[in-house]
């Protein structure tokens, strides 16, 4: 049952309760049915180093340019549901950035850009330097997690 009330609208289901808001004569959802829908969301490690190496790299979006001064994180790959904070870094006024040596491991790379999906598998050859050139992608706006939850 919808149930109109200053311009927001109260959608009462069986298991839960939604609420979505009139926008030029569309019902949009402004938040998941579940609460914690984003902590349930499962992701594998999108970097994983099979010997310690320096990682630096160029983030660029799909047109080809530079993906400046943006927030990178690096977090140790626990499981699906968990990730632990390892490194941070920017990209400077080109989108190169540098994260120092990282041991081996299993890693979830993020790129901090709204609007811009993460980067899939990103692959380091063996060797003490791993150079990576990531590409974000512009994720359809009508998927979930890409356009409701933060980066996980």
């Amino acid at each position: 049952m919808c149930l109109p009330r200053f311009g927001f609208f109260v959608w009462l289901t069986t298991n839960s309760l939604l609420f979505m808001h009139c926008l030029y004569g569309q019902l949009v959802q402004i938040g998941p049915a579940d609460l914690h829908a984003c902590e349930k969301v499962k992701v594998n490690p999108n970097l994983v180093l099979k010997s310690a190496a320096e990682v630096k790299g160029h983030v660029e979006d799909p047109s080809g340019a530079a993906m400046v001064h943006t927030r990178i994180k690096v977090r140790k790959y626990v499981s699906q549901l968990k990730q632990s904070p390892f490194k941070e870094a920017h990209t400077d006024g080109g989108g190169d950035f540098s994260l120092g040596v990282l041991p081996v491991g299993n890693y979830r790379f993020l790129v901090f850009s709204p609007g811009f999906g993460q980067p899939g598998n990103l692959q380091c050859t063996a060797g003490k330097s791993c150079k990576l050139d990531v590409v974000v992608e512009v994720p359809p706006t009508d998927t979930f997690p890409e356009s409701v939850c933060p980066p996980k």
